[in-house]
């Protein structure tokens, strides 16, 4: 039990997140759901992105609002009866985008482990933890 506010830490709260998206990420890509991918990834950044703000985390949000915006290109409307159908194309494009999503993924992920996130790595809590510091 922490003695006072000064020894608490948000650390288990966002230990907790990144398992809960991770998982959400897993399992949207075995489902094939881009779109749950993408939002999870995004989700997932928003979260770690204070913990790596020394390993530019700002290449990974240009990634992630690249494959937004190319969202569309996985969907054709069929003119006739008005609904989605999947063709070659959006399949080919659907399994690109959903490659590169992985590679963020993956970079996100890294970049936390470098951060000294998930092992006992000697970092400066400052680095690492966020500095809190007269807050």
């Amino acid at each position: 039990m922490a003695g006072n506010t000064r020894n608490w830490s948000g650390d288990q709260d966002f230990i907790w997140d990144v398992a809960v998206l991770r998982r959400r990420f897993m399992e949207c890509c075995v489902n094939q759901d881009l779109t749950g991918m993408v939002s999870s990834i995004k989700l997932l950044f928003y979260v770690c992105e204070p913990k790596i703000l020394n390993q530019h985390p700002e290449e990974d949000d240009k990634k992630i609002k690249h494959v937004e915006s190319l969202l569309w290109s996985t969907v054709f409307i069929d003119g006739v009866s008005g609904k989605v159908v999947e063709t070659d194309g959006t399949r080919f494009n659907k399994k690109i985008l959903m490659n590169y999503t992985e590679d963020i993924f993956r970079s996100l992920l890294i970049k936390l482990q470098k951060a000294g996130i998930y092992t006992r790595n000697v970092t400066s809590p400052k680095e690492s933890l966020g500095d809190f510091e007269g807050s």
